[in-house]
Order: structure tokens, then sequence, then C-alpha cells
């Protein structure tokens, strides 16, 4: 038999199987449309799990299976064990120090020119709090450079300070020279 031949007959004996196996197997239900409120039955909440176990440091030695068996749960839940309803956390962690609101434009959107104006003030007001900013990160970071030097640490980590702090100045020089041309300018 040729290549051809054999190709063509796997096909057929896979489309067979898949006719034997899905003439074999029970009929789809329908889905039937819901009618209305009352008809619903309330969801009760998945069982609750209790594993608050510490985790297991998994061995170099361990095969695969082992670590993953010994990070399974050890106990059995019982399926009749109610979760409590889930409810916002008590305490969310700051992520500001303090939020800033940023400004909508209030224009009219139609208005082309008036939304680049407000974009390039809202540019420019970025600008000036990256230059105040930086500014208190630089002498952190001088002082910072400086105690490294008096305990003794490698050049290599005190470069990396050193180009920290020339970074954050050239980057402030530039804005303060891109702001006092802007205001030249206008």
């Amino acid at each position: 038999m040729n290549k051809k031949a054999i190709y063509f007959s796997a096909i057929i004996i896979a489309i067979i199987g898949f006719l034997v196996i899905n003439l074999t197997t029970e009929p789809k239900r329908e889905i039937t449309p819901i009618r209305a409120a009352d008809d619903l039955t309330p969801v009760t909440p998945a069982p609750q799990i209790n594993n608050a176990s510490a985790p297991t440091a998994i061995n170099p030695d361990m095969t695969a299976e082992a670590a993953i068996d010994s990070h399974t749960p050890v106990k059995d839940t019982d399926a009749s064990q109610q979760l409590p309803p889930i409810t916002t956390p008590s305490y969310l962690p700051v992520i500001a120090k303090k939020p800033i609101t940023a400004n909508q434009f209030q224009g009219d959107l139609t208005d082309h020119q008036a939304y680049l104006n407000f974009h390039e003030q809202q540019q420019t007001q970025l600008e000036q709090r990256f230059i105040i900013a930086a500014q208190q990160k630089i002498t952190n970071l001088e002082s910072l450079l400086e105690k490294g030097r008096q305990e003794g640490l490698p050049q290599q980590q005190l470069q990396v300070a050193i180009d920290k702090i020339a970074a954050l100045k050239d980057m402030q020089a530039k804005l303060k020279n891109k702001s006092t041309n802007l205001a030249t300018h206008h």
C-alpha cells in the first residue's frame, strides 16, 4: 500500500470511531430557558477549604510527584461546610502617600487645540513635580552614598548609586531647561 492509501484508511477509521462514540452516547439535553425569577434556586457557596498549614520546603532531591504530594492538602473537607460570605477586606493598604486627583478636561472635546493645550499643561505639571521629587531623591541618595563610602562598600555598589544620582540630575537639568525655554517662548 502506498502512503495515500494508508493516510486515507487512517482518516476513515478516525471518522468511524468518532461516529461510534457520538452515536452510542446519551443524547445531550436541551437547555430550557428560565421563565421567571421565582424558578431560580439560590446558589450555595462552595465548601470551605481549611488547610492553613505552613508550606513545606521542597528538598532538591525530591521527585516532582513527592514535591506535589507534599503540598496537597491532607485534610478532606466536608461538602456540607459553608463558606462565610464574601465581604470587603477590613484593611486596604495605602498605595500613595497622598492621592493625586487628575484634572479632567472640561472643555469642548471637538476643540482639538484646547485639548492639546490641556495635555501640554498636564505634561508641564508632571515635569515640575518630577523636578521637585528628583531633588529630594538626589539628596537622599547622596547621603546614602556618603554613608556607603564610610562603611567601606565596594566601588561597584557605590558606582550604581553614583550612576543613579547622575541620571536623576541629568533628567532634572533637561526638564528645568525645557521649562525655562517654554517660559521664554510663551
